[in-house]
């Protein structure tokens, strides 16, 4: 098998945006690093330079921010394969906004920040899927924001537990299983 084969073979592991042209997703499979990661291993920490592009294949990557007491706020939990993250990091600050740490083992797809910027300037179809994945962030930070401004501790819990409880698909009247991350 052609290495341009096995690469798109790979990528279809990942829903990377429909209506890409095979030579883009050959390009993507190409330049992607595939990268393992166990459970708690710190794929990056805030403020460092940020390198790469991040896409899930499969697990759970939280991002947090930390506060000097230590106390810690979850920003995003990234669980769906495809979701891809660092977007506002690498076309605006350069460095990374928040620390990313694997909550279970977890496959990554790394691409270097330049050839993402060449892509995304080559293909509209790349450019309108990162825009589309930026766009869903910044609802759930706005979400967030929302929720600890406005919402009681027993509000927020209970929204927590309605949506596990939607995601999951619980049938009514059974209990939900949480389990600890």
């Amino acid at each position: 098998m052609k290495k341009h084969e096995a690469s798109i073979q790979r990528l279809n592991t990942v829903p990377y945006p429909t209506g890409l042209d095979p030579t883009v997703l050959a390009t993507i499979g190409d330049r992607c690093q595939r990268k393992w990661l166990r459970r708690g291993q710190l794929v990056f920490m805030e403020g460092e330079p940020c390198q790469h592009l991040y896409t899930l294949e499969s697990g759970r990557v939280k991002c947090y921010r930390v506060n000097a007491d230590g106390r810690e706020q979850i920003v995003k939990v990234f669980d769906r394969p495809g979701d891809t993250f660092c977007i506002p990091s690498a076309f605006d600050t350069g460095r990374h906004i928040v620390t990313a740490k694997t909550v279970t083992g977890t496959w990554l797809h790394l691409m270097d920040i330049e050839t993402v910027k060449h892509l995304a300037e080559a293909n509209p179809s790349v450019l309108l899927g990162l825009l589309a994945s930026a766009g869903n962030q910044m609802k759930s930070l706005a979400e967030l924001a929302g929720d600890l401004a406005l919402k009681t501790a027993t509000a927020r819990l209970a929204k927590l537990l309605y949506e596990r409880a939607t995601r999951e698909r619980v049938p009514q009247g059974q209990a939900i299983h949480l389990r600890r991350e």
